[in-house]
C-alpha cells in the first residue's frame, strides 16, 4: 500500500505510461482503520442496516450482478442502482473495519459478478431480453466498477481489474455512438478511473467523446458548458443527478489535462453551494429538485452522500483544503441527523428545522410520508447509499501527495498505514475526539527515520489553530483555509 510520489504513474498491466494530473491520491481501502468513536459508529451500523440490507431485500440487492434477476414489481433499472450502491458502501465498510465476516460476504458478491460475466465481457444486472441501451444499465454498471474497483485496490486481484476492463470495453463496443443524458454519464468516472489503472486508451477515448456528446444534448444541465456557465436554474435537475455530473469533468481531467474540464467542475461546485446548500451540509431537494435553501426545505438522503463524495474528488484533485470542509459538513451534519442512533435505518427526506418524523411530516416530498425512518423504504436506493458515508469519509482522512508525502485532510480516529516515499513504511495513529474536541494528536511510527513533508489541513472555519511537534510549538494561528506544511526528519515516537 504505497503512497505514489510522482506525477506520472506505470502499472505493470498498462498498455503505456499513464498520466494523472490529480494533486493527491487515495490510499487503498484498508489502508486507513477506522478506531475510536468512528469505529464504534461503524461497528453500530455493521450491526444494523448497512451490514445486512442485503438480507432485508435480496432480490433487489443481493443477486442481480449475480443471476441478472430482479425484485418482483422492480424495475432493473432500480434493482440495477440499488445493488451496486450497496456493495460499493459494504466492499469499502468491510476493509475500513477490518471485519472478516464483512470482507466473506464481499469476497461472495465480487466473485459471483466475475463468475456471472459473459464472454464478451458485459457485467451489468440487464438480462440479454432486456434493453441493454437503456441509460440505468450504464449507471449501474458504473456503481459496480465503483465497488470492483474498491475491491481491487484493497486485495490486489488482477482478475477484478480485467473484469472491470472488459465489463467497461462492452459499453465501447456495444453502444459505440449511442450515449444516455441522466445516469449513464457517472459511467465516466468508472472509464477515466479504469483507465488510469490499465492505460486501455478505449476507455478514455470512448469517456471524452462521451463529455463532448454531453454539449450536444439540451435535456439535463450536465455539459461542460452547462456546468461552467453562471445560471443554475431551480427545479432543472434531479439533486443528487447534479451531485453525480459536478466532479465529471474533473475526473476527467485528471487522465487528459484538460484545465477547461477542472474550471466546469469548480464553477458547478460553487454555484450549487451558493444557491442550494441547507446548513445540513447538501443541497435542498424538494420533490428531489434542486431549489432555494429554507428551514422546512427537505433534502433527499442520497445528497449528502453523494456531495461528500464529489466534494471529496475535488479536494483530491485540485489540493485545495475548502473542500474537505465540505465533505466534513455533509458527513457530521446531515447524514447523522437522517439516521437513527441504532444504525437500523434512516430518512429518506430530512429538514432543518424538523420537529417530527412521521407518515405527514414531509411538506415538499412526492408523498407525506417521505421524512419517516425505515430501513428500505419507500425504496432502498437511499439507505443503500447510506452504507458508504463514513467508510469514504474514513478513506479521506489521509491521502498521499503526488509530489511527496502525506496530507492529512480530513480528522477522526484512525490508523494509516503508507509509504509516503519508497522504502519507507509510516504508521500514523490519530488519537481524536474531532468533531466533538477540538484537539487531534498524531503519534508516527516508520522502519527507520526519513525525511518527507505532512500537511495538515486548517480548516477554514478555524481561526484559532495552534501545531506542536514533540511538544514544541511550530505555529500559532496559521492561516484558516490552507495546509500547514511540516517537513522534516521523522523518527519513531514523533508526536
Amino acid at each position: 500500500m504505497q503512497c505514489s510520489n510522482s506525477r506520472t504513474v506505470v502499472f505493470a498491466d498498462a498498455s503505456q505510461d499513464v498520466n494523472n494530473s490529480s494533486r493527491f491520491a487515495r490510499l487503498p481501502p484498508g489502508a486507513i482503520r477506522a478506531r475510536g468513536w468512528l469505529a464504534r459508529q461503524l461497528r453500530v451500523e455493521a450491526a444494523g442496516m448497512s451490514g445486512h440490507m442485503d438480507e432485508l431485500e435480496p432480490d433487489m440487492i443481493g443477486k442481480p450482478f449475480i443471476t441478472r434477476s430482479k425484485k418482483r414489481g422492480i424495475s432493473t433499472a432500480w434493482c440495477s442502482e440499488i445493488s451496486a450502491t450497496y456493495w460499493t458502501g459494504l466492499v469499502q465498510l468491510a476493509f475500513v473495519l477490518d471485519d472478516p465476516g464483512l470482507k466473506k460476504k464481499a469476497v461472495k458478491w465480487v466473485r459471483g459478478v466475475l463468475a456471472a460475466q459473459e464472454p464478451d465481457g458485459y457485467i451489468g444486472s440487464y438480462r440479454r431480453t432486456d434493453n441493454r441501451k437503456q441509460d440505468f444499465n450504464a449507471f449501474g454498471v458504473a456503481w459496480a466498477v465503483r465497488a470492483l474497483m474498491a475491491y481491487y485496490e484493497a486485495a490486489g486481484d488482477k482478475k477484478v481489474l480485467e473484469a472491470c476492463r472488459r465489463g467497461l470495453l462492452w459499453f465501447v463496443n456495444n453502444w459505440g455512438r449511442h450515449k444516455t443524458g441522466y445516469a449513464g454519464p457517472m459511467i465516466i468516472e468508472s472509464l477515466v478511473i479504469v483507465y488510469l489503472h490499465t492505460g486501455e486508451r478505449r476507455l478514455l477515448q470512448w469517456a471524452e467523446g462521451y463529455m463532448e456528446w454531453l454539449g450536444k444534448q439540451k435535456d439535463f444541465p450536465n455539459s461542460v458548458r452547462d456546468l461552467s456557465g453562471p445560471r443554475l436554474d431551480y427545479n432543472s435537475a434531479h439533486a443528487v443527478a447534479y451531485g453525480i455530473w459536478l466532479p465529471l469533468p474533473a475526473v476527467l481531467y485528471t487522465a487528459t489535462g484538460r484545465r477547461d474540464f477542472l474550471r466546469a467542475s469548480e464553477t458547478a461546485a460553487r454555484k450549487v453551494v451558493r444557491k442550494c446548500f441547507q446548513l445540513t451540509g447538501a443541497p435542498v431537494s424538494n420533490n428531489e429538485m434542486i431549489g432555494p435553501p429554507g428551514a422546512a426545505c427537505e433534502t433527499e438522503y442520497c445528497n449528502f452522500v453523494t456531495f461528500a463524495h464529489s466534494f471529496s474528488w475535488l479536494a483530491q484533485i485540485t489540493g485545495q483544503p475548502s473542500y474537505c470542509d465540505l465533505v466534513e459538513k455533509a458527513v457530521f451534519n446531515g447524514s447523522q441527523g437522517g439516521k437513527k442512533k441504532d444504525g437500523r435505518a434512516i430518512a429518506y427526506m430530512t429538514s432543518p428545522n424538523q420537529y417530527f418524523a412521521t407518515s405527514l411530516s414531509a411538506m415538499f416530498s412526492n408523498r407525506p410520508d417521505m421524512e419517516v425512518y425505515a430501513p428500505v423504504y419507500p425504496v432502498a436506493c437511499c439507505p443503500a447509499q447510506s452504507v458508504r458515508v463514513l467508510p469514504e469519509y474514513v478513506r479521506g482522512l489521509c491521502l498521499s501527495d503526488r509530489a511527496g508525502g502525506v496530507v492529512m485532510a480530513c480528522y477522526g480516529p484512525c490508523r494509516i498505514r503508507c509509504s509516503p516515499i519508497p522504502g519507507v513504511r509510516l504508521v500514523i495513529a490519530e488519537k481524536t475526539e474531532y468533531p466533538f474536541r477540538d484537539t487531534v494528536e498524531f503519534k508516527l511510527a516508520l522502519n527507520r527515520p526519513a525525511r518527507f513533508p505532512i500537511r495538515f489541513r486548517i480548516p477554514g472555519w478555524c481561526r484559532k489553530a495552534s501545531l506542536q511537534v514533540n511538544g514544541r510549538l511550530l505555529q500559532a494561528n496559521p492561516k484558516p483555509g490552507s495546509y500547514f506544511e511540516v517537513a522534516r526528519e521523522w523518527k519513531t515516537g514523533d508526536t
